[in-house]
Protein backbone atom coordinates (compact mmCIF):
# COMPACT_ATOMS: atom_id res chain seq x y z
CA UNK A 1 0.00 0.00 0.00
CA UNK A 2 2.89 2.26 0.16
CA UNK A 3 1.93 3.24 -4.06
CA UNK A 4 -0.08 6.46 -4.55
CA UNK A 5 -3.68 5.60 -4.36
CA UNK A 6 -6.80 7.45 -4.93
CA UNK A 7 -7.87 7.72 -1.63
CA UNK A 8 -4.88 9.59 -0.05
CA UNK A 9 -6.39 12.64 0.46
CA UNK A 10 -8.56 11.13 3.07
CA UNK A 11 -5.69 9.16 5.08
CA UNK A 12 -5.64 11.56 7.77
CA UNK A 13 -9.44 9.85 9.16
CA UNK A 14 -7.52 6.64 9.86
CA UNK A 15 -6.86 6.44 13.61
CA UNK A 16 -3.53 6.37 14.07
CA UNK A 17 -2.78 6.27 17.80
CA UNK A 18 -3.71 3.41 19.95
CA UNK A 19 -7.03 3.20 21.57
CA UNK A 20 -6.70 2.23 25.26
CA UNK A 21 -10.62 2.47 26.28
CA UNK A 22 -11.43 -1.36 26.88
CA UNK A 23 -14.86 -2.61 28.47
CA UNK A 24 -13.59 -2.72 32.26
CA UNK A 25 -13.52 1.02 31.49
CA UNK A 26 -17.03 1.50 30.89
CA UNK A 27 -19.22 1.58 33.68
CA UNK A 28 -22.33 -0.50 33.67
CA UNK A 29 -24.09 -1.57 30.43
CA UNK A 30 -23.63 -4.98 30.57
CA UNK A 31 -26.33 -6.20 28.10
CA UNK A 32 -24.99 -3.42 25.20
CA UNK A 33 -21.06 -4.76 26.10
CA UNK A 34 -21.84 -8.40 25.08
CA UNK A 35 -23.76 -7.39 21.75
CA UNK A 36 -21.43 -5.25 20.35
CA UNK A 37 -18.90 -7.70 21.45
CA UNK A 38 -20.53 -11.01 19.71
CA UNK A 39 -22.20 -9.19 16.60
CA UNK A 40 -19.43 -6.75 15.87
CA UNK A 41 -15.76 -6.81 17.65
CA UNK A 42 -16.03 -10.36 17.11
CA UNK A 43 -17.08 -11.11 13.93
CA UNK A 44 -14.26 -8.43 12.83
CA UNK A 45 -11.98 -9.92 14.27
CA UNK A 46 -13.22 -13.67 12.19
CA UNK A 47 -13.09 -11.34 9.46
CA UNK A 48 -9.08 -10.55 9.90
CA UNK A 49 -8.47 -14.35 10.28
CA UNK A 50 -10.29 -15.17 7.01
CA UNK A 51 -8.45 -12.04 5.43
CA UNK A 52 -4.94 -13.48 6.55
CA UNK A 53 -6.01 -16.60 5.49
CA UNK A 54 -7.22 -15.58 2.05
CA UNK A 55 -10.56 -16.93 2.51
CA UNK A 56 -13.10 -15.80 0.31
CA UNK A 57 -15.01 -13.06 2.02
CA UNK A 58 -18.19 -14.09 -0.24
CA UNK A 59 -20.11 -15.41 3.12
CA UNK A 60 -19.23 -12.39 4.84
CA UNK A 61 -22.24 -9.47 5.38
CA UNK A 62 -21.29 -5.92 6.27
CA UNK A 63 -22.76 -5.12 9.76
CA UNK A 64 -23.88 -1.76 10.47
CA UNK A 65 -25.25 -0.25 13.84
CA UNK A 66 -26.59 2.53 15.33
CA UNK A 67 -26.00 3.65 18.68
CA UNK A 68 -28.57 6.49 20.17
CA UNK A 69 -29.06 8.13 23.06
CA UNK A 70 -28.71 10.90 25.42
CA UNK A 71 -25.53 13.53 25.20
CA UNK A 72 -22.70 11.88 27.43
CA UNK A 73 -23.83 8.72 27.67
CA UNK A 74 -20.65 7.16 26.19
CA UNK A 75 -21.33 5.95 22.87
CA UNK A 76 -18.01 7.47 21.36
CA UNK A 77 -16.33 5.34 24.57
CA UNK A 78 -18.14 1.93 23.28
CA UNK A 79 -17.46 2.42 19.41
CA UNK A 80 -13.39 2.81 20.93
CA UNK A 81 -13.70 -0.14 23.14
CA UNK A 82 -14.91 -2.22 19.87
CA UNK A 83 -12.47 -1.44 18.12
CA UNK A 84 -9.86 -2.11 20.83
CA UNK A 85 -11.83 -5.68 21.18
CA UNK A 86 -11.66 -6.17 17.25
CA UNK A 87 -7.56 -6.50 17.59
CA UNK A 88 -5.52 -4.94 14.47
CA UNK A 89 -8.85 -3.36 13.27
CA UNK A 90 -8.72 -0.04 11.48
CA UNK A 91 -10.71 2.53 13.07
CA UNK A 92 -11.83 5.03 10.52
CA UNK A 93 -13.79 8.28 12.42
CA UNK A 94 -15.44 10.64 10.05
CA UNK A 95 -17.79 13.21 10.40
CA UNK A 96 -20.05 15.37 7.81
CA UNK A 97 -17.53 17.72 7.25
CA UNK A 98 -14.62 15.98 6.09
CA UNK A 99 -17.38 14.01 3.09
CA UNK A 100 -19.07 17.19 2.06
CA UNK A 101 -17.50 18.87 -1.14
CA UNK A 102 -17.61 21.85 -2.78
CA UNK A 103 -19.09 21.47 -6.32
CA UNK A 104 -21.79 18.84 -7.14
CA UNK A 105 -20.87 15.23 -6.95
CA UNK A 106 -17.54 15.47 -5.17
CA UNK A 107 -19.25 13.88 -1.58
CA UNK A 108 -20.10 10.97 -3.38
CA UNK A 109 -16.97 10.42 -4.76
CA UNK A 110 -15.40 11.12 -1.35
CA UNK A 111 -18.34 8.73 0.29
CA UNK A 112 -16.73 5.99 -2.37
CA UNK A 113 -13.59 6.76 -1.61
CA UNK A 114 -13.92 6.17 1.91
CA UNK A 115 -15.58 2.87 1.44
CA UNK A 116 -12.55 1.88 -0.98
CA UNK A 117 -9.87 2.85 1.44
CA UNK A 118 -11.74 0.89 4.25
CA UNK A 119 -12.09 -2.00 2.47
CA UNK A 120 -8.14 -2.05 1.02
CA UNK A 121 -6.92 -1.58 4.27
CA UNK A 122 -9.46 -3.17 6.11
CA UNK A 123 -11.03 -5.19 7.92
CA UNK A 124 -12.40 -2.08 9.25
CA UNK A 125 -14.97 -0.34 11.49
CA UNK A 126 -16.37 3.38 9.84
CA UNK A 127 -17.08 5.05 13.19
CA UNK A 128 -19.65 8.75 12.30
CA UNK A 129 -20.74 10.70 15.32
CA UNK A 130 -24.19 12.94 14.77
CA UNK A 131 -24.60 10.88 11.82
CA UNK A 132 -28.29 12.15 11.65
CA UNK A 133 -26.62 14.79 10.06
CA UNK A 134 -26.33 12.72 6.90
CA UNK A 135 -29.28 10.55 7.35
CA UNK A 136 -31.47 13.31 8.16
CA UNK A 137 -35.03 12.72 7.08
CA UNK A 138 -35.36 12.96 3.32
CA UNK A 139 -39.03 15.16 3.40
CA UNK A 140 -36.94 18.01 5.31
CA UNK A 141 -36.23 21.43 3.15
CA UNK A 142 -32.92 21.70 4.88
CA UNK A 143 -31.31 17.62 3.20
CA UNK A 144 -33.10 17.23 -0.08
CA UNK A 145 -29.90 18.55 -1.40
CA UNK A 146 -27.88 15.12 0.13
CA UNK A 147 -30.39 12.55 -0.19
CA UNK A 148 -28.33 11.63 -2.85
CA UNK A 149 -25.46 11.59 -0.81
CA UNK A 150 -27.23 9.04 1.90
CA UNK A 151 -27.90 6.92 -1.01
CA UNK A 152 -24.87 6.79 -1.78
CA UNK A 153 -23.78 6.07 1.63
CA UNK A 154 -25.97 3.29 2.37
CA UNK A 155 -25.43 1.70 -1.11
CA UNK A 156 -21.85 1.62 -0.19
CA UNK A 157 -22.36 -0.31 3.59
CA UNK A 158 -23.91 -3.33 1.81
CA UNK A 159 -20.97 -3.16 -1.10
CA UNK A 160 -18.09 -3.64 1.14
CA UNK A 161 -18.14 -6.88 3.07
CA UNK A 162 -15.28 -6.21 5.32
CA UNK A 163 -16.40 -2.87 6.44
CA UNK A 164 -18.58 -2.20 9.27
CA UNK A 165 -20.54 1.20 9.69
CA UNK A 166 -20.73 2.00 13.63
CA UNK A 167 -23.54 5.33 13.44
CA UNK A 168 -23.91 7.66 16.73
CA UNK A 169 -26.85 9.99 17.32
CA UNK A 170 -28.36 12.23 19.88
CA UNK A 171 -31.71 12.75 17.77
CA UNK A 172 -32.90 9.32 16.51
CA UNK A 173 -36.49 10.95 15.71
CA UNK A 174 -34.33 13.08 13.07
CA UNK A 175 -33.07 9.64 10.74
CA UNK A 176 -34.86 8.85 8.08
CA UNK A 177 -37.12 5.15 8.79
CA UNK A 178 -35.69 4.10 5.19
CA UNK A 179 -32.21 4.67 6.13
CA UNK A 180 -33.16 3.25 9.94
CA UNK A 181 -34.94 0.12 8.30
CA UNK A 182 -31.49 -0.50 6.68
CA UNK A 183 -29.54 -0.33 9.80
CA UNK A 184 -28.42 -4.35 10.95
CA UNK A 185 -29.37 -3.11 14.46
CA UNK A 186 -30.30 -0.24 16.82
CA UNK A 187 -29.21 0.01 20.69
CA UNK A 188 -30.16 2.77 22.99
CA UNK A 189 -27.46 3.93 24.95
CA UNK A 190 -29.64 5.70 28.09
CA UNK A 191 -28.87 7.38 31.53
CA UNK A 192 -27.04 5.53 33.92
CA UNK A 193 -28.79 3.81 36.88
CA UNK A 194 -28.48 4.71 40.39
CA UNK A 195 -25.86 2.23 41.04
CA UNK A 196 -24.02 2.45 37.96
CA UNK A 197 -23.66 6.48 38.83
CA UNK A 198 -22.54 5.42 42.23
CA UNK A 199 -19.78 3.01 40.67
CA UNK A 200 -19.19 6.58 38.40
CA UNK A 201 -19.09 9.00 41.43
CA UNK A 202 -16.53 6.26 43.48
CA UNK A 203 -14.69 5.45 40.33
CA UNK A 204 -13.75 9.58 40.08
CA UNK A 205 -14.33 10.96 43.14
CA UNK A 206 -12.10 8.77 45.21
CA UNK A 207 -8.93 10.38 43.41
CA UNK A 208 -10.04 13.62 45.78
CA UNK A 209 -12.23 12.20 48.52
CA UNK A 210 -10.78 9.01 49.93
CA UNK A 211 -12.80 8.98 52.95
CA UNK A 212 -16.14 9.21 51.72
CA UNK A 213 -18.00 5.48 52.10
CA UNK A 214 -19.66 3.77 49.60
CA UNK A 215 -22.83 4.36 51.53
CA UNK A 216 -22.48 8.22 50.88
CA UNK A 217 -21.40 7.71 47.28
CA UNK A 218 -24.76 5.81 46.79
CA UNK A 219 -26.90 8.65 48.30
CA UNK A 220 -25.30 11.29 46.44
CA UNK A 221 -26.13 9.07 43.26
CA UNK A 222 -29.51 9.37 44.29
CA UNK A 223 -29.84 12.90 44.79
CA UNK A 224 -28.65 13.33 40.87
CA UNK A 225 -30.70 11.11 38.83
CA UNK A 226 -30.16 12.79 35.63
CA UNK A 227 -26.56 12.85 35.67
CA UNK A 228 -24.51 10.99 32.84
CA UNK A 229 -21.46 10.11 33.23
CA UNK A 230 -19.70 13.02 31.13
CA UNK A 231 -21.87 15.59 33.88
CA UNK A 232 -19.94 13.44 36.59
CA UNK A 233 -16.36 13.99 35.36
CA UNK A 234 -17.25 17.44 34.68
CA UNK A 235 -18.58 17.79 38.12
CA UNK A 236 -15.05 16.11 39.20
CA UNK A 237 -12.62 18.86 37.32
CA UNK A 238 -15.33 21.52 38.91
CA UNK A 239 -14.57 19.91 42.80
CA UNK A 240 -10.53 19.74 41.62
CA UNK A 241 -10.54 23.05 40.77
CA UNK A 242 -12.07 24.80 43.58
CA UNK A 243 -9.73 22.93 46.06
CA UNK A 244 -7.20 24.27 43.91
CA UNK A 245 -8.80 27.94 45.19
CA UNK A 246 -9.19 27.21 48.36
CA UNK A 247 -5.83 25.85 48.91
CA UNK A 248 -4.77 28.73 47.66
CA UNK A 249 -6.72 31.42 49.50
CA UNK A 250 -6.03 29.41 52.77
CA UNK A 251 -3.87 31.29 55.47
CA UNK A 252 -3.07 27.71 57.52
CA UNK A 253 -1.90 24.45 56.06
CA UNK A 254 -1.34 20.82 57.86
CA UNK A 255 -0.37 18.02 56.09
CA UNK A 256 -3.39 15.17 55.30
CA UNK A 257 -3.93 12.87 57.97
CA UNK A 258 -4.66 9.79 54.74
CA UNK A 259 -1.86 11.38 53.10
CA UNK A 260 1.53 12.83 54.30
CA UNK A 261 2.28 13.55 51.20
CA UNK A 262 -0.30 16.26 50.52
CA UNK A 263 -1.15 19.97 51.96
CA UNK A 264 -4.70 20.50 52.94
CA UNK A 265 -5.89 23.68 53.77
CA UNK A 266 -6.80 24.04 57.96
CA UNK A 267 -7.91 26.15 60.43
CA UNK A 268 -5.47 28.49 62.83
CA UNK A 269 -5.33 25.96 65.58
CA UNK A 270 -4.91 22.92 63.46
CA UNK A 271 -2.08 24.59 61.51
CA UNK A 272 1.44 22.82 61.24
CA UNK A 273 4.54 24.93 61.60
CA UNK A 274 7.03 22.34 59.61
CA UNK A 275 3.86 23.17 56.81
CA UNK A 276 4.00 26.80 56.96
CA UNK A 277 7.85 26.60 56.93
CA UNK A 278 7.96 24.28 54.17
CA UNK A 279 5.97 26.69 51.79
CA UNK A 280 8.57 29.58 52.94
Amino acid sequence: MSAKQPWDSLKYLVQTEPLEVKWLDIVGYENLKQNLQTQLAEVVECYREERHLGINAKQQKPLSILLYGPVGTGKTQLAQAVVKEASKCLFIQCKLSDLLGKYRGESQKSIDLLFKMASDLGPSIIFMDECESLLARRSSDKVDGRSDISSQLLQNMTTYKNVSFLGATNLPWMIDKGYIRRLAAKYLVGLPTESQRAVMFKKIFVQLFTVITDEEFQDLAKQNDKLTGSDIDRAFDFWKSELVKEGNKARHSQFCPFHQNKVVPCSEEDADESVTKLRR
